[in-house]
């Protein structure tokens, strides 16, 4: 049994990864792995180098399209910035990562992710009911919130209540995502090689960033 302390309130991201990332994307349930298809986004490719392919530290910039099995669409960038990740630094969930390996720019193509190269399978051992009195600060504690707890070993994790019953709360530490079969839709709109910054620090630095 792994035992968490609550340790601050958290509310969480829509959106994909590992390590300090969220990260999902999708195709259509019903398309076939590595089909290339149609992305309804209009994307223009003039001074983008079309031969570089992607590997490992490159700098990848991708539009995107996650729909779960009923098709239904759980996440998109249609209309905002497409996300940009250092390839091969666990920045991207590996089922993803390993179908844009040596794609390059304008490439399109749908796959289909299953939960164990994505965010794993549910477990059972993270579903656990620990006592309100954990919730310091917290007066109203209701099923949907979002907490970041700190497990054994000191490691930080967020945790959902699923469950309020009088002074018991039953958290889930599972991630939202796991057990889920992710479907993506997917656009590579920029491919670069990273700077030495980025490639030291694990990840892609925008607007300046160069901690």
């Amino acid at each position: 049994m792994v035992t968490f302390l609550i340790v601050r309130v958290g509310f969480v991201r829509s959106v994909f990864p590992v390590s300090n990332r969220n990260y999902w994307i999708s195709p259509s349930p019903y398309q076939d792995l590595n089909q290339e298809t149609a992305i309804p986004l209009q994307q223009d490719y003039k001074g983008k180098d079309m031969t570089l392919m992607i590997g490992k530290h490159s700098v990848v910039s991708i539009h995107y399209t996650l729909k779960d099995d009923d098709g239904e669409v759980m996440d998109s960038s249609e209309g905002k910035e497409p996300l940009a990740y250092l390839h091969g630094e666990n920045n991207l969930i590996p089922g993803l990562e390993s179908e844009l390996h040596g794609k390059s720019v304008g490439s399109k193509f749908a796959t289909t992710v299953e939960p164990k190269d994505a965010y794993g399978e549910t477990s059972d051992e993270l579903v656990q009911t620990i006592s309100k009195e954990m919730f310091q600060g917290v007066d109203d504690v209701q099923p949907g919130m979002t907490f970041v707890a700190q497990g054994e070993g000191g490691q930080q994790r967020q945790v959902r209540v699923v469950d309020v019953k009088g002074d018991d709360v039953t958290i889930d530490a599972n991630h939202p995502m796991a057990g889920k079969t992710l479907h993506f839709d997917v656009e590579v709109v920029d491919v670069r090689e990273a700077t030495p910054q980025e490639i030291e620090h694990g990840h892609v630095h925008t607007g300046g960033h160069d901690h």
